[in-house]
């Protein structure tokens, strides 16, 4: 589970998601053209509930992706930043 909120922003948005096992976790912000700019969040959590901030302010108006990837898996939320 992932989720975003708000969408769309204008500066910080709060991404809440579930991780079902302990686990290395990756969080990467990408831009419309797939390339990545920023990497909140690389490390191992245990098992359960996570959330956390990212500001977007120094961002441009426009479509942007949140990916989480841990194993074999990722899941990926579209926001929109104004």
């Amino acid at each position: 589970m992932l989720d975003i909120y708000p969408n769309p922003t204008y500066d910080i948005i709060n991404i809440e998601y579930i991780t079902p096992i302990k686990d290395d976790v990756s969080i990467q912000v990408v831009d419309n053209l797939g390339k990545t700019i920023a990497s909140i969040q690389e490390k191992q959590l245990e098992k359960g509930f996570h959330k956390i901030s990212f500001n977007t302010t120094n961002y441009k108006s426009g479509t942007y992706a949140v990916k989480i990837s841990y194993r074999d898996k990722s899941d990926v939320k579209v926001f929109i930043k104004q």
